[in-house]
């Protein structure tokens, strides 16, 4: 995954409830519910996947966290440390392992009217959900 959907009490979730912290128990229970809110808008594409692609049956209603937390599944997590350290209340098997990157095929050269439409402007800043919130723990202003 590339941003963290594991409840926590250490911080509030950035995907439901705008980012406010209500405090350790609340921002838990927030996590918990940003969990579902995202399965259940991946559930449908993610029965169809299983089924059609690899002949498997739909996951839960509620999705496969029961079953991670119960057989202790790993979860990796693919952004970086720097960006958002994993809470002390995660447990062992929630691993932040960094970005992924894919190497490029051998010889492979971007294609020519890529190349000019990068060198014809300035490199467009950007931003996401996981730097906002490094920033609002940094308690950092954009100037």
């Amino acid at each position: 995954m590339f941003f963290p959907l594991t409840a926590t009490r250490a911080f509030p979730s950035f995907v439901v409830g705008r980012g406010i912290d209500r405090g350790p128990l609340l921002n838990r229970l927030v996590w918990s519910l940003t969990g579902q809110v995202v399965w259940q808008s991946t559930r449908q594409a993610d029965t169809k996947l299983r089924g059609d692609l690899l002949g498997l049956h739909p996951l839960p209603f509620f999705g496969p966290y029961a079953r991670q937390q119960r057989e202790g599944m790993p979860v990796f997590y693919a952004y970086s440390r720097a960006v958002l350290p994993p809470p002390a209340d995660w447990p062992e098997r929630m691993q932040v392992t960094g970005y992924w990157f894919l190497d490029p095929p051998p010889g492979w050269q971007p294609p020519a009217d890529l190349l000019n439409f990068l060198q014809a402007r300035p490199p467009s800043p950007s931003t996401s959900a996981a730097c906002q919130l490094a920033m609002q723990r940094l308690r950092c202003s954009w100037s």
